[in-house]
């Protein structure tokens, strides 16, 4: 006599592989957050200044607010952003994305630095942009914390050499001034 097919392994790992597909393709309903409407403000609105508009009319955003939303897009979390305006080095500091393998987990921290670049390379007050990517390492006890696992330092002229329209971001660590990979995440 035959099982019925509701008795066979095959039949529920089918089964749970097509409510795992389903559960992925139908996107979750997001919340909005409400933000209540304020009337009458008693307070008087500011005039805003001359040198804080520019001429098309958008508001001029000083460089670390653009490193800071462009960082934001590409890390984790971002830990630290420091800009030395005496001599135009910009440090940026954040957790890296895990990805599947160690390879493409290196991949995506070299790209992420690339993206950054790619939107910040204009402004000519950076002399020096330094990238300083941490991921959580577990020690030979068993304890996590994060470490710095790549540092990649460019100067003024090599991001002006670097055609960004072209580039491939596993080349980072060839044409970048200075760059350095922890041992565990060598390829």
């Amino acid at each position: 006599m035959k099982k019925p097919i509701y008795k066979k392994w095959w039949f529920w790992v089918a089964l749970v592989l097509v409510i795992g597909f389903i559960g992925n393709i139908i996107d979750p309903v997001e919340e909005k957050e409400v933000v209540p409407v304020v009337k009458d403000d008693p307070t008087p609105k500011e005039e805003p200044k001359k040198e804080d508009v520019v001429e098309d009319g958008e508001q001029e955003e000083d460089l670390k607010t653009i490193t800071e939303r462009q960082a934001k897009k590409q890390l984790d979390n971002i830990e630290l952003i420091k800009f030395n305006e005496d001599n135009g080095y910009l440090l940026i500091k954040g957790k890296g994305k895990e990805n599947i393998t160690n390879d493409y987990t290196v991949k995506g921290f070299k790209m992420s630095i690339f993206n950054i670049m790619k939107n910040i390379h204009e402004q000519k007050d950076i002399e020096t942009l330094a990238f300083n990517i941490t991921y959580p390492l577990v020690d030979k006890y068993g304890n996590s914390s994060d470490q710095i696992v790549l540092k990649v330092e460019f100067t003024r002229s090599t991001l002006d050499k670097i055609n960004y329209e072209n580039f491939d971001f596993n080349n980072i660590g060839d044409v970048a001034d200075s760059y350095w990979e922890h041992q565990a995440i060598k390829e």
